[in-house]
């Protein structure tokens, strides 16, 4: 996945479950993940802005 590339999934149509992953090699630095500004994003791209608000929102721990 290239750097300053957001990526997600969204499991569409009738299916119920979803057995998926996403593989960065040869790993990631916490340096370099950035998480996403919803509100700014949703700006940027009004044509998807309902779907990006929708996507569960990650939790800081």
């Amino acid at each position: 996945i290239p750097g300053n590339t957001f990526h997600t999934a969204r499991v569409i149509g009738r299916r119920r479950w979803f057995l998926g992953a996403s593989t960065e090699w040869p790993g990631v630095e916490p340096v370099d993940v950035e998480i996403g500004n919803v509100d700014a994003l949703a700006t940027k791209y009004p044509q998807v802005a309902h779907d990006l608000r929708t996507f569960p929102v990650p939790v800081k721990e």
